[in-house]
């Protein structure tokens, strides 16, 4: 399988909600008798406001990944060929174009992201200036990237990991657990990847296994982040739910659910210094214009004029520093003839979480 194979799995052309998250801790994080023994993983969140990323009604993006860089949100329209950027109000919107669908993306420095591409290309770019500073070219087909330590960490051929520095020289390769993989993020010495069975695994950074994570009702995983103490968030397609999976993979919760507004979900990031998770949702609209519900119950409708304003908010410093990446899949280009507007909406985490913690056997730590 290669790209162009991968992108036969497309949502619908409709709207992209993004769900700006504050993540917090969970209080009861540890066991009372075990202090070093984690039993949840974090948190719940309440939808806070939404807001406009398209600037005319004849748009129908087709956004796959997004990332977050101080105030500034950037996601890849691969449909268009461009980067939409923006500010995190919502305001400001603009473009950057592209020779090359652009794919997976990963943040290189507060003005730099690196995106991968179909042609077996990556693509090296300023967010600032709106320029291609560089362009790398692949052995193979590239999909999921990360960056790490003054490298990229390239899925090639959706078997094997290229670690490669930013002029394209390969420095060293990681086998993977599973042919198939999509989507990966670096996180500190581990590396954690989706595959195309919706298995997660979490690996060492020489390929190792040290756990695998895998729920029957997950069947359509896309994209993949971690925060800074380990928890792994991941966007299911299908069940229109961000999924937090603790930092062993022993345990797992469902973070945001179509209850919350989100609808097909597809890429997510996790800003690191700010502690904000971005997961971008859809927001789908009837061929006569009106909308329908975004997981409100009841079904209700939201007014096609109706724009709302994000507000971020901030992880309290003592629960912990959280963490970024990019996770995202492929979907099926012709699934829909529904067309919507581009939307995101602000979450704001307003205490530990206590829904019900549900968890799974995972194979354990391989030695």
């Amino acid at each position: 399988m290669n790209i162009l194979n991968e992108t036969k799995h497309r949502p619908p052309q409709s709207a992209e909600t993004c769900f700006l998250t504050e993540i917090e801790p969970n209080k009861e994080e540890f066991a009372p008798d075990k202090a070093s023994v984690k039993t949840n993983p974090p948190v719940s969140v309440t939808l806070r406001q939404q807001f406009n990323i398209i600037k005319s009604e004849n748009e129908n993006p087709i956004i796959l990944s997004c990332i977050k860089i101080g105030n500034t949100l950037v996601f890849t329209d691969c449909d268009n060929y461009r980067l939409i950027i923006c500010n995190s109000d919502g305001t400001d919107i603009h473009h950057i174009p592209l020779s090359y669908e652009p794919y997976h993306m990963t943040v290189v420095n507060s003005k730099t992201v690196a995106v991968s591409c179909t042609g077996r290309t990556i693509l090296i770019i300023n967010i600032s200036t709106g320029s291609v500073t560089s362009t790398i070219n692949t052995s193979g087909d590239c999909s999921g990237i990360s960056y790490n330590d003054n490298n990229l960490y390239v899925v090639i051929d959706i078997d094997i990991i290229h670690v490669m520095d930013l002029t394209g020289k390969v420095i060293r390769t990681i086998p993977l657990p599973s042919d198939g993989i999509d989507d990966i993020t670096v996180d500190r010495d581990r590396l954690v990847c989706i595959d195309y069975t919706s298995s997660i695994y979490c690996c060492s950074l020489d390929g190792k296994l040290i756990w695998k994570f895998k729920q029957d009702k997950f069947q359509d995983l896309h994209r993949v982040t971690t925060d800074n103490e380990g928890n792994v968030y991941v966007t299911d397609y299908n069940t229109n739910t961000v999924v937090v999976i603790s930092d062993d993979g022993q345990h797992h919760r469902e973070l945001l659910t179509k209850s919350d507004g989100l609808n097909e979900p597809w890429g997510i990031y996790f800003d690191k210094k700010e502690n904000i998770l971005l997961a971008p949702g859809q927001e789908e609209e009837r061929r006569g214009g009106e909308k329908k519900g975004t997981g409100s119950k009841g079904g209700q409708t939201r007014a096609d004029s109706e724009v709302a304003r994000p507000v971020l908010g901030n992880i309290p410093s003592d629960g912990g520093q959280g963490d970024e990446k990019p996770v995202w899949g492929r979907y099926d280009s012709d699934a829909g003839e529904e067309r919507g507007r581009n939307q995101g909406l602000g979450v704001q985490q307003d205490g530990p979480g206590n829904a019900a913690d549900t968890s799974e056997k995972v194979a354990p730590a391989q030695d």
